[in-house]
């Protein structure tokens, strides 16, 4: 891993019962995935500055006809309500939605990093309920 911060991210997320791949390849950015059976899968994007980029994302639909007036207007609510996370959709080449939610640091510190995954979790639980009536 190129960045210093990426190994110790690396073990603090094992330590937090993920199980970790580095894929960051040829690319400048640390990449780890961080996966576990009862949080959310996480994508961690690591700078040479130290910027930490947390994503977890989440397939809601194998068809872009959700996005819709009522769709949007839900996804501006729980932006609007979400104090720590923003949330946004991607559309891939097959049509399939998947909601975005991330957030970042500015470092690695053990406890602030801590409750940021503890926090993005708890917006993930808190506000996910509100795109059930949108998937698939």
């Amino acid at each position: 891993m190129k960045n210093s911060i990426s190994n110790k991210i690396y073990n603090h997320l094992e330590f937090l019962g993920y199980k970790v791949e580095d894929i960051s390849g040829d690319s400048d950015l640390d990449t780890l995935v961080g996966k576990h059976g009862n949080r959310s899968n996480l994508i961690l994007r690591i700078a040479k500055n130290d910027t930490i980029l947390v994503s977890a994302r989440y397939r809601v639909s194998k068809t872009n006809k959700i996005i819709n007036d009522k769709f949007l207007n839900v996804l501006n609510s729980v932006n609007s309500k979400s104090l720590f996370t923003k949330w946004y959709y991607e559309e891939d080449e097959d049509n399939t939605i998947t909601l975005c939610i991330e957030t970042f640091a500015l470092s690695y510190e053990k406890q602030a990093f801590g409750n940021i995954v503890d926090t993005l979790e708890g917006e993930v639980l808190e506000y996910m309920k509100e795109f059930t009536e949108f998937s698939e």
